[in-house]
């Protein structure tokens, strides 16, 4: 993508590189193929469009930053979620202030704290991205960058500093030499800190999605990912996109649910068994999404084994014996058979129905 961080240039740029440069020219040796440095990129349908082409390319090889391309899919599933945000400050009742205003505003984010970059980074192992980073003025702010080369969803983040009013001048003056930084008094009021993070967004080429927009490139990367998944020789470790999969499986859109539900399914994971027979199996569950959960639980049981407790078995049978609706009884039988219970206890447990 241009230096100058033009987006629609980038994604114009990306198309070309899609349609002409072969998978080769996609993932150039020393991750010097704009399409992979696009994965860095601060705006996130350039991220997003950058993983989409590079999964759909599906090397043979691993390449740089390859690592990187399934936590950005895996982002993109998120992309119509509450906003995420990271804040970041010694003092506990600057901390305090700033995240609930992010927690309890219009936004309503959902905000990872600590007294350190690193402390709240471990706080928020299971999100995606992050939407916005408030940080209190200090020498953690040095630390974005440093930590980015490793933690691939600090690069492009919007940053707010929280400063002192006394300080905030000098603060503002410094911060905002870099590209997306802006600064804030550490007692900001929503509208201020809403105002402040408009700016940086701008400054960084970031734009928030429309709903339209984030459901279409929900749907994209939960395909992609069942793609990758279903070829067990891929390079790319889906499992890094397990928590966001987990959680998707409560996701309110019917086809990301049940997507997410296809993905894990297709993975030798315990977990991924689990969190798919918990969903499939709760009595809140709606109907249509039962069969395909079931039918991926069953895909996950050829795959994982058994991974189930006793509990969960005892719910399955009782959905194959006493469930009216044929789909629904099949799917469950379905998925009875692939975890083998051995014949004695679900000969007791039908017993016990």
């Amino acid at each position: 993508p241009p230096a100058d961080r033009d987006a629609a240039l980038a994604l114009k740029a990306i198309d070309v590189s899609e349609a002409t440069g072969g998978t080769q020219g996609l993932v150039a040796a020393g991750g010097e193929s704009p399409l992979v440095r696009a994965l860095s990129y601060p705006d996130r349908a350039v991220r997003f469009r950058a993983a989409f082409a590079l999964a759909r390319a599906n090397p043979a090889k691993p390449f740089a930053d390859s690592f990187r391309v399934v936590p950005v899919l895996a982002a993109a599933i998120s992309s119509a979620g509450s906003p995420t945000a990271l804040v970041v400050g010694a003092d506990e009742d600057v901390r305090n202030h700033l995240a609930d205003i992010l927690r309890n505003g219009s936004s309503h984010y959902t905000v990872y704290t600590g007294p350190t970059l690193a402390a709240a980074l471990q706080q928020s192992r299971r999100a995606p991205a992050f939407d916005v980073i408030v940080i209190e003025n200090g020498p953690e702010v040095a630390k974005i960058s440093q930590l980015g080369q490793q933690d691939y969803r600090l690069p492009g983040a919007p940053v707010l500093v929280a400063a002192s009013e006394d300080n905030l001048p000098g603060v503002k003056a410094e911060v905002e030499e870099n590209r997306g930084y802006g600064a804030i008094s550490d007692k900001a009021d929503e509208a201020a800190l809403t105002a402040a993070l408009a700016t940086a967004q701008a400054d960084s080429g970031t734009v928030p999605f429309d709903a339209q927009t984030a459901a279409q490139m929900a749907s994209t990367s939960i395909k992609l990912l069942d793609t990758l998944s279903a070829d067990h020789a891929s390079i790319y470790k889906v499992q890094d996109a397990l928590p966001t999969l987990t959680d998707a499986l409560r996701d309110k859109r019917p086809d990301i649910a049940t997507g997410a539900a296809g993905v894990l399914g297709h993975l030798n994971n315990p977990d991924a068994e689990k969190a798919i027979a918990a969903i499939a199996l709760a009595p809140d569950t709606d109907a249509s999404l039962r069969t395909p959960m079931l039918m991926a639980l069953a895909e996950s049981a050829k795959r994982t084994g058994d991974a189930l407790d006793s509990s969960a078995v005892n719910a399955l049978i009782k959905e194959v014996s006493t469930e009216s609706d044929p789909q629904i009884q099949m799917a469950a039988a379905t998925a009875l058979g692939e975890l083998n219970v051995p014949s004695n206890q679900a000969s007791t447990l039908v017993l016990q129905q």
